[in-house]
């Protein structure tokens, strides 16, 4: 008898516990992921990329994103070798960049969109051959 009076004080006291969890002022309900999503979609890609070529400069120009309320900005990407190498450290906020020609002859540049989560899109090239005035856009495939 004395056993299940104990058994009984043991789980009154486990119910009384879990309760109070509730009224230490947190919240007593675990957040639910599926309420609030993550943001995983990259924004839209950079659109009608133009390259200038003069005076030993490269200066490219796109179009906004209006499409992205949380776009962040915009990467520029040197592509040569097989390599993407990243012309800044944080994304712009304007649509153009101006930088030295490249020394190493054929390559391209390549700009994306990041957003507020840092999700990049695909990215918007155009190919420079090596000398002043040629280039031709490229997309990714």
């Amino acid at each position: 008898m004395h056993a299940t009076i104990r058994t009984a004080i043991i789980v009154g006291l486990g119910a009384l516990l879990l309760g109070l969890g509730g009224c230490s002022g947190g919240d007593p309900v675990a957040p639910n992921p599926a309420a609030d999503p993550v943001d995983t979609a990259p924004p839209a890609v950079p659109t009608n990329l133009a390259a200038a070529f003069s005076d030993g400069t490269v200066k490219l120009s796109w179009d906004a994103n209006t499409v992205d309320a949380d776009l962040q900005g915009y990467r520029i990407y040197l592509l040569a070798f097989d390599v993407a190498q990243s012309l800044v450290d944080e994304p712009l906020a304007r649509t153009w960049w101006a930088g030295p020609m490249p020394a190493v002859g054929a390559c391209s540049f390549a700009v994306t969109a990041v957003d507020a989560q840092g999700n990049e899109s695909a990215w918007q090239a155009v190919a420079y051959v090596g000398a002043p005035g040629t280039s031709q856009r490229v997309d990714q495939p």
